[in-house]
């Protein structure tokens, strides 16, 4: 088959919204860093800084879309996380050349940087293959959990539970708390209490003046309310502090909120209770592949 690539052009993204919904319906195609509706794909995409020409578009003989990819790049971390490759409906051999095809001139195009994640689908052949060729690993899978019902869930504690300012003066603890339970992840403790507002909220557990635990949830473009990070100092845990944590920020989502969402490794079998607890329940299995570096 014999097919072009180039750089996106701003007025296709539309197009590359609708694209990448129809894939992310399918398992074997599905990318575990994008949203399943088209609207919110493409304001996610304007998110991106200079997202046209960080996006790759694989156009065939008649000029028609058959795939594209994205890259989300953190400089400081010299990391990649890649959007798709989204690829047609076409047989699967098809659909391994022209996601190839992206994944190397997209790696050719960020020489600077040295790690790289793409994530999928546990049932996908497709990028498991895509992963064997390039010489990605294969590391701990997720859970993707949702729950569509968001009252009613009861927070009730003796520890007291506080929505977090920037300019708090626990910001401080809870970034350090991050740091230490989440090394190596996308946000750092400093941006994470950096980007608090409307839509990025991080509530803190406090215990005798001191900060016992945190979460910090976001408003999605596709409005659901996402459940980020969820950290516990290693004193305070099994106290149920965790669910009490989840269950106030649960119950203070915005009333337009539709369900909630979020990941939880396969091995993290008390988070996996926390989460069912509070009637969360499994939506698919979640494979990273990882290039350069590790978080297992």
């Amino acid at each position: 088959m014999s097919f072009a690539l180039r750089a996106a052009f701003l007025d296709e993204l539309a197009a590359l919204a609708e694209f990448a919904e129809h894939c992310q319906a399918d398992p074997q195609r599905h990318c575990a860093e994008v949203s399943e509706d088209a609207a919110a794909i493409a304001v996610d995409i304007e998110e991106v800084a200079d997202w046209a020409t960080s996006t790759l578009v694989a156009l065939d003989d008649d000029r028609n879309i058959i795939g594209w990819l994205l890259a989300e790049t953190d400089p400081d971390m010299s990391r990649v996380w890649w959007w798709g490759p989204f690829v047609g409906e076409t047989g699967a051999d098809e659909q391994l050349v022209v996601a190839s095809a992206l994944l190397s001139r997209g790696i050719e195009n960020h020489p600077d940087h040295d790690e790289h994640q793409i994530a999928a689908d546990r049932e996908s052949k497709l990028f498991a293959g895509l992963a064997e060729q390039h010489g990605f690993a294969s590391q701990e899978g997720s859970l993707a959990l949702r729950l569509d019902q968001l009252g009613g869930v009861d927070p009730s504690s003796s520890t007291h539970i506080r929505l977090l300012s920037a300019s708090d003066d626990l910001a401080d603890a809870v970034a350090s708390l991050h740091d230490e339970t989440f090394p190596g992840t996308h946000s750092s403790g400093e941006m994470l209490v950096r980007d608090i507002d409307a839509a990025h909220r991080v509530y803190a557990a406090i215990n005798d003046e001191t900060v016992a635990g945190y979460v910090a949830v976001e408003s999605q473009n596709d409005g659901s309310f996402y459940v980020d990070y969820l950290g516990v100092a290693p004193e305070h845990r099994r106290s149920g502090i965790g669910r009490r944590l989840v269950a106030s920020a649960l119950s203070n989502a915005p009333t337009d909120r539709t369900c909630a969402h979020l990941t939880v490794r396969e091995g993290n079998t008390a988070a996996r209770r926390l989460y069912a607890s509070l009637g969360f329940t499994e939506v698919r299995i979640l494979a990273p592949y990882r290039k350069g570096f590790s978080l297992d």
